[in-house]
């Protein structure tokens, strides 16, 4: 006489549960197909190819005041003090390959962050002037 196995799928046990945040933030890593790219970022990065960028030089007496079109890779390189500020506001988005490429604006579109005082205590930041 066989033994019947009774077997179902994992989906069948999850059916009707919603996935957890975690899952659904590294679901690019975990499924088979990407995850999609929200229309709003979509809509920043078609602007952004659309603009022109230019290349800024500082003098140590300039004040520079950070905007939310500027790029995030472009800020930590010349202002690393920035790092810790913006891993608190958003700790796994630094892990992004595309910082050379993503303004701040983007960075944080889908999150609930008033761009205008980020870009304010980024100014701060950078603002202070070394013990001399």
């Amino acid at each position: 006489m066989k033994h019947q196995h009774h077997q179902h799928s994992h989906k069948e046990d999850q059916k009707g549960q919603r996935p957890h945040p975690l899952t659904q933030f590294f679901g690019c890593c975990l499924g088979d197909e990407p995850t999609p790219i929200s229309p709003k970022i979509q809509s920043l990065r078609e602007s952004l190819n659309n603009t022109k960028t230019e290349e800024i030089n500082l003098e140590t007496a300039q004040n520079l005041e950070i905007t939310s079109d500027m790029i995030i890779g472009d800020i930590l390189l010349n202002f690393p003090q920035t790092k810790s500020y913006l891993e608190d506001l958003h700790p796994l988005g630094l892990l992004s390959p595309k910082l050379s490429e993503t303004t701040l604006e983007m960075f944080f579109s889908d999150m609930n962050h008033d761009l205008e005082t980020i870009c304010q205590k980024l100014t701060q930041i950078i603002s202070v002037k070394p013990l001399s």
